[in-house]
Parts: C-alpha cells; structure tokens; sequence
C-alpha cells in the first residue's frame, strides 16, 4: 500500500485522503463494521473503488465503497445518486443483473464517499476486466457489447430528422470541444503542433484530418452528409477499470459495471463501445511509438481496403481481434435491427470512434497519451470521410511528435484516467500472460562517444529481432532507453515496466573487432537465465548489427522458451490457457514415448475446450509428423488430414506465427507437396528469422524434397541460433542425415555418434547410422547398430517405412531403403 493509506484494523488500510469521511460514514450510516477487503480499481479523478465488507442499520454485506474528491462534493453525491436511480429506472432487468445501486452516501467539504451494491454472486472472487487473461477479456467484451445494445438499450429510439456529424460528435464531447476549455485545443496546438482550425495534417508521409476542425466545422457545411441517429443509454465513462467479472457459481463469466458518475439517457449510441475499446487499447499498447501505433490503430478501420500490411509486436493481433470483437458485435446488433439504415448506424459508429479519440485527448493525462488519442480520431475520421466520398484537403503541417518519446511518467503505465491533486502514483503494470521481455541499452565499453551510435543501434537491432518473436511481448524502444546511463536492478526493471525477462549487454571496440556480451535475466528473482558472448569483424558495422541482434534474439528465443516451460510444468494451482500450453510443451520437448502421448493428450484437451493460442494446433500438428517419422502410425492418410487441419487451424489463428507456419510447412513436406512446404518454411522465416526451429523445418523440406546440399546452411543457421537446448540433438540426427544423402558418410558417422548418448533419438539415430556403414562396407557394423535399434523400437520395418516415408524424395528413399535392408531391417 502507498503512503496514502494510514494503518487500520478494517482489512486494508484506510485511504489517507478520506480519512475523515471515516466518522462520518460510521455514524450517518450506523456502521457496526466496515472492512475494505480488496482495491477494485484507481476509478477515475483520483477515486478510489474498493471491495467492502459492510455490516450496518441498512445493509449487511459485500458492497462496492467509493471515495473521491470533488469541488462540489454536495451536488456530485446528488447527481451521482440521480445517475444510479436513473438508470435502474430506465433499464431495470440489466440494471438488476449488471449495475450498482447507492445504497448510501455521504460528504464533507472536498470529498464524497458512495455505498453501492452489486447483483451478483460470489464477488469477492470477482475482478477488474483489465486484470483477467486474454481469453475471459474476450468473452466478457463480446458478452458485454452485446448485452449493452440487445439488453440495456432494448427500447432505443430514433432521433428525431436528420444530424449532422458535428453535432453528433458535439452531443458527446460537449465542452470539450470549447475553445475556453482550452484542453483540446491544447492537446492540439502545443501537444500535436497543428493549429485548431487547420484542416488536415501530416505524418510519416501520409496525410490526415484534424478531427477537432471537423467537429468544429459548420453543421450547414456538411447537408448532404447528415445520418438518422439512435438514441438510447449511455455509460459514458466505460473502460475496464469501471468493469469486474465474476466466475464464480456461473457456467460463463457475468460482469458487472462499478460506476455509473457518467450516465446518460437519451444519448447517441455506441460511445460505450468506442470508449472500452480504446481505453483497453492505450492501457495495453501505450508504451509504444506513434508509427507503431498508427499501423494499430489502421488495422480497426472496418472500411479502410487500401492499408497496407504492417509487423506487429508482441500481443498486437491478440489485441486488434479483440477490439474487433467489440465492433462486430455492434455490426451484428444493426444487422438485425437495422439493416434497413447499415450506413447510417456505421457513420455513427465511426464518429463514436472519433470521439473517443477527441476525449482522450483532452483528457489530464500525458502528453504522448493524448497525442495517441488525436492520432486514433484522425485515423478513424480518414476512413469515414473515404467512405462517404468527402472531398478534404490534403496538405497541412506536420505532427509533432518525437518516435523516442515516452508515456506519462518515466515507466508507469498509461494512466488513462483523469489526474487529480494528491493522487498518487500509478501502480506498476500487471504482468501479461505471455512472457513480456525488455532490452535494455547495451553499455558501450569504449568510453570515447566514438561508438555509441553502433551501441544504441546493437541495442534497436535486437528490439526489432525480439519484437518478430510472435509469442513475446516486448517493450518498446522509448519505454527501456530512459535507463541508458542508469544503475538498476533487474526485478525493479521487472516491476517498472511489467516484464518477466530482462537483457542487458555490452559492447567493446578493439581495432577492427568488435565483442558484444548479452544475458538473459529473469527479473522475478534476478537470476540469469543466459549469457554469451560474440565476436565480429567490423567491416560492415550495419550488417554487424543485424546479424549480431538475429543470433541473440534466436538465443533468447529458445531460453524463454524453455524457461517458461519449465516454470508451467513446477507450477501448482489454477494456472492459466498460455501455462497449460507451456506445460504440454515440456512433455513435447522430452521425445519419450510417454512424453509424446503426454503431450498429444494435453494438447487435444486444450484444442477441444479453448484452442485461442495458435500453438496448441500447431504442436499437435507436429506430433502427429513425428509419430509418423518414427513409424507408430498404421493410417498414414488418416494422421496427415488429422495434422494438416490442425495445421491449418493453427494459421487461421494466427497467420503470422512461425510456430504455426513451421507445423504447415512440415505437413506438406510429409504429403509431397514440396514447393507448398519450401513457401511456408520460408513464410515463417519472413515473419520470425532468428526462429531456430524455423531452419531446422527448412532445412528438412530441402532434404525431403531431395535438395542435401541446399540444407546444409539452413541447418548450420539453425544451430547456430540455438546451440544448446533439447532440440539440438534433433538437428544433430538432421545434419547427419544431410551429409548421409550427400555422400560424406565420415561426418554423417561422427554426428549419428554423438546423438546415440541420448535414450530417447538413440534408436533412430543408431537406424541411421546402420545404413551409413553399409555404404562404408562395415555390414556387421551395421548390423548390430541395427540390432540395437530394434531391441528399442521391435516395431520398425521396411513395410513400416515405405508407409511413413513414401513421400521422402525417391532417389533418396531407394537409397535409404536398399542399405536399411542390408543392415537386417526385416520386410
């Protein structure tokens, strides 16, 4: 707890700033017991939400206790109480289900504190949407933006004649949008560097509207541009710090909404929903630059045919389905109620965006912040205004903004609610579900300024490798390098920006060589994890950094891998979608028989309930080609559909996965489809190239496909990439394998040795090495090499493998076949 909080017997501490409040509450509302049991949320204007439990003249149990400051703590208590009573009044079913009712109230000169209750069971178990995992967020999102049209606005109402847009956005925004108010028309001038009044502006060589112009723009101006809107409810401050869901008893998960100070009836529809979706937004990906965040926020424009494809990091799609999700349930909504006016409802839906946008903007929060809500109603307000063909100029002056620039703060999270005196500190950001990992700027050992520029531009390199790790997080550049200069400790780091991993790194110039140092550092408890050591002409400093930055972020990418398996497998208690995957994984990467049917049954299980995370189908893709490599499948044909829709789903999931892309490609290697699987080996190198398993899997579809010599660098990459870890003995078997069909049956002998020290790829390994020493003439070799093989898998034989490696390029597979023979391999 901050020092805000004084010391109390009553479950958590007291808040400091309401202390006073504390007489009040106990004698105005005969309160025997009042225990704040849990911080729900910071609310918003410095409010304070807290889980109660309450035993009073009135009520006895756990309620929703509100604290918070106001000029007028007379006419807020007064006006919030209308709010809650308005809203049961108008909606009384959802009300019933989904919103607090006052059940008390009380004030002093500055601050007001607000007793309400929630329908609902088992809330203490409950908790802020913007603290659940991705898949709970998904479902409540979609339950929510449903419910909010289909349920609470059930008897909505045309307005009356037609509106224009401006006076559409001026119902939501109100004072915002006076110049007096001056808020936005600073964010505007000094924050983003356009004149108010100028229509359009630029950025990154694209232009766009200024949307405060368009709102401030002459609703005559715009006639033959008006829509019939709807009317209904309004929540008017929806993010999900004003959301809790509950499981508990529930065969889905309930919510229910915390905070009513900004209902509205009769109001235009849809803010809620824009409102929620980019609130969620800037809480998740607001340390990020603004082209990053353009290239976002592009990808929600529903109309918008003519953007271009863009890289994303870390939980970027995750993130755009669901606020797409959100979208669609409000398309779906106007499907069926009204279809007859589509463009109507989708010009209101896009100018709530905008105000969304605008209302950000204006709000006390940081600069780059509101900066990212102008950018986000311009964005939306270009593809409106493409939509209905409104001509607008196209040249104005350019944003300001600075692509290092930070959020609020130095590492908080963005603060996405309004600031108020005394408030404290934002907490630490919660930790993601996905392994989220931040590169620190590398030390440039040299100590002259000569080679600082190499330094910084090592430590660009590696956000950028680390950010085409499709299953990392990774914070941005602006976000780590406000500690380049610093001393700081790897778990404060941790807790500072929310991450479970952190890099650190070195870089020494001496004559024409350059060495760079990099560890891997977990920051819960401070131990590293890696650490290695590179060395490197400086020939080419550009090329220098990028290959240097590719073999660390491959290094790292098969650490965190391991680590975050291992940790899932120890772990005890409810654990999470992304931990059951991990914990399948592990068993994945033992190659046991007992591991491989552990895993194929963890997977299945997860594929069957919640297969959200593209990695469950992909792996049970690859599973089932590894029984099929190893000749413990009796229906070929069978096994390749199974995989190749578990493939292909994997994909649907996300088309940008390595892991998924990698699981296609090996498929189609195994049915023959050679130029297919060459495409998507390469596909998945393209989105990910220090994926170490991406060049291993090609390195395999060149040898399938009959192309040894082409495998050999692709293999020799994948090592490099990744030189330790469970798969290295696989690459081992691979490259063995290579020079075998290559003819240098001395080096294919000196690998299949190594591998044979392992008991679980010895027995295929030893099969291998079996037809290597027929072509050596060594047959009794051979032979008991093969004895070997058989005493550990008595299943194999030649009609075993004409099945499973039918597909192996035919010059190769007779080769194969016709030593394996010799070596005693039965019919």
């Amino acid at each position: 707890m901050s020092d805000r909080h004084e010391n109390t017997a009553d479950g958590l501490a007291w808040p400091k700033d309401y202390k006073e409040l504390r007489a009040l509450i106990h004698e105005q509302w005969g309160v025997g017991e009042i225990y704040l049991t849990r911080q729900l949320s910071g609310g918003k204007s410095g409010a304070l939400v807290y889980l109660a439990d309450v035993t009073s003249s009135d009520f006895t149990g756990l309620a929703i206790l509100k604290f918070d400051k106001h000029g007028d703590p007379a006419q807020q208590e007064r006006t919030e109480a209308e709010r809650h009573l308005n809203a049961y009044e108008s909606s009384p079913v959802f009300a019933k289900g989904h919103l607090p009712r006052v059940l008390n109230k009380v004030h002093n000169d500055t601050s007001i504190a607000i007793l309400s209750t929630v329908a609902g069971r088992g809330l203490e178990y409950a908790r802020p949407w913007e603290q659940c995992n991705h898949v709970e967020q998904v479902n409540v999102a979609k339950r929510l933006s449903c419910s909010l049209l289909e349920d609470w606005n059930s008897n909505v109402k045309m307005a009356r004649g037609l509106t224009s847009p401006q006076s559409v956005l001026r119902s939501w925004l109100g004072h915002k949008l006076d110049a007096a108010d001056q808020r936005l028309h600073t964010t505007v001038a000094q924050v983003c560097g356009i004149p108010p009044e100028e229509p359009s502006f630029v950025f990154d060589g694209q232009w766009y509207p200024n949307p405060l112009a368009f709102a401030l723009w002459k609703p005559e101006d715009f006639e033959q541009f008006k829509l019939r809107a709807i009317e209904g409810h309004i929540h008017g401050d929806l993010n999900g710090l004003n959301i809790v869901v509950n499981q508990v008893g529930e065969e889905r998960s309930q919510y229910y909404l915390i905070d009513l100070a900004y209902y509205q009836d009769r109001q235009f529809l849809f803010f809620d929903h824009a409102y929620l979706a980019l609130s969620h937004l800037l809480y998740r990906r607001g340390h990020v630059t603004v082209s990053h965040w353009t290239s976002i926020v592009t990808q929600l424009c529903p109309f918008d045919h003519l953007r271009q494809s863009a890289r994303f990091d870390g939980d970027d799609l995750g993130l755009i389905n669901l606020l797409k999700d959100i979208r669609t349930e409000v398309f779906d909504w106007v499907d069926r109620h009204q279809a007859h006016r589509l463009s109507y409802m989708e010009s209101q839906f896009q100018l709530a965006q905008v105000a969304a946008g605008l209302n950000f903007a204006s709000k006390r929060i940081s600069p780059e912040l509101r900066r990212f809500g102008f950018m986000y109603a311009a964005i939306i307000l270009k593809d409106y205004l493409r939509l209905h063909d409104i001509k607008w100029t196209k040249h104005g002056p350019p944003l300001s903004t600075d692509d290092t620039a930070r959020i609020a703060g130095s590492r908080q999270p963005p603060n996405l609610t309004e600031s108020h005196v005394g408030r404290s500190d934002v907490e630490s950001p919660p930790l993601p579900e996905n392994p989220a990992i931040a590169v620190l700027p590398f030390d440039d050992l040299s100590r002259d300024g000569q080679q600082e520029f190499f330094t910084d531009g090592v430590t660009d390199e590696l956000i950028t490798e680390l950010s085409r790790v499709d299953w990392l997080m990774v914070i941005s550049r602006g976000s780590t390098f406000e500690y380049k200069g610093r001393t700081a400790n790897p778990k404060q780091i941790g807790r500072e920006l929310g991450v479970h991993f952190v890099v650190e790194g070195s870089v020494l110039r001496a004559g024409p060589r350059m060495r760079i140092n990099a560890k891997l550092v977990d920051a819960q408890d401070g131990s590293q994890v890696w650490a290695d050591r590179f060395e490197r002409q400086t020939d080419d400093l550009f090329e220098l950094q990028r290959e240097i930055a590719t073999a660390i972020a491959g290094q790292i990418d098969s650490h965190v891998r391991s680590t975050e398996q291992k940790q899932a497998k120890l772990k005890s208690g409810n654990i999470t979608l992304w931990e059951s995957f991990q914990r399948a994984m592990w068993h994945f990467h033992k190659f046991t028989e007992e591991d491989s049917e552990m895993a194929l049954e963890q997977l299945a299980k997860l594929a069957n309930k919640e297969a959200t995370i593209s990695g469950i189908p992909a792996a049970l893709a690859l599973l089932q080609m590894r029984r099929l490599m190893m000749g413990d499948v009796d229906d070929v044909d069978a096994v390749l559909k199974d995989a190749l829709n578990h493939a292909i789903r994997a994909v649907e999931l996300d088309a940008r996965s390595s892991f998924a892309r990698t699981a296609l490609s090996r498929v189609y290697s195994m049915q023959g489809k050679y130029d297919q699987a060459l495409e998507e080996a390469e596909l998945s190198l393209e989105f990910n190239p220090s994926f170490a398993l991406g060049y291993l899997n090609l390195a395999s579809a060149l040898m399938w496909g009959g192309h040894a010599e082409d495998a050999v660098p692709a293999l020799e990459k994948s090592i490099r990439l990744s030189p330790r870890g469970p798969m290295l003995r696989v690459k081992m078997i691979a490259n063995a394998s290579i020079y075998y069909f290559l003819n240098d049956y001395g080096q294919a002998e000196r690998l299949f040795a190594r591998v044979q020290s392992n008991r679980n790829l010895a027995p295929f390994a030893q099969l291998m090495l079996a037809a290597t020493h027929v072509r050596q003439d060594r047959i009794e070799e051979a032979r008991s090499a093969f004895a070997a093989t058989i005493e550990a898998r008595p299943n194999f034989s030649l009609s075993t493998f004409s099945r499973s490696w039918r597909t192996l390029a035919s010059n190769y597979r007779s080769k194969l076949f016709e030593d394996l023979t010799q070596a005693g391999l039965p019919p």
